[in-house]
């Protein structure tokens, strides 16, 4: 186990060098849509809107969020099917009411995160209105 992973460790980062199409050094380029001009290549004319890095992690944890929201909304209801479904069988329910417990904590906790970011979203702009 050591062993392998010990391999994989130090043969990995030069799989990935030999197989990059990343030349070092290279400051020109004869693709029009490369910029070399600061000793590093990137790509220009890509059609992307253009984002700041706030913007980018606002829509991520947005995003992370609402899957967590919907997880937890779906694990409440699943508990509720097997509450109706354990028939009077103590651990069921007992099995059942936990899961509705953590659904909810679950629930709870994603619009705490929502909120949270909304609130230093304003703090860090200097708005106090919501």
């Amino acid at each position: 186990m050591k062993k392998s992973l010990l391999i994989a460790i130090f043969v990995m980062p030069v799989f990935f060098l030999i197989s990059s199409n990343i030349s070092i050094g290279e400051t020109t380029s004869d693709n029009p849509n490369l910029d070399c001009s600061s000793g590093i290549c990137y790509p220009i004319n890509t059609n992307l809107p253009d984002s700041d890095m706030k913007t980018i992690i606002t829509n991520f944890l947005n995003w992370i969020l609402g899957i967590f929201g919907i997880l937890a909304v779906i694990a409440f209801i699943i508990s509720g099917i097997q509450y109706i479904i354990s028939t009077g069988d103590e651990r069921t329910m007992d099995a059942a009411k936990r899961s509705m417990v953590y659904s909810i904590v679950g629930v709870v906790v994603a619009l705490a995160g929502l909120i949270i970011i909304f609130a230093i979203d304003k703090a860090l702009r200097g708005t106090s209105s919501f």
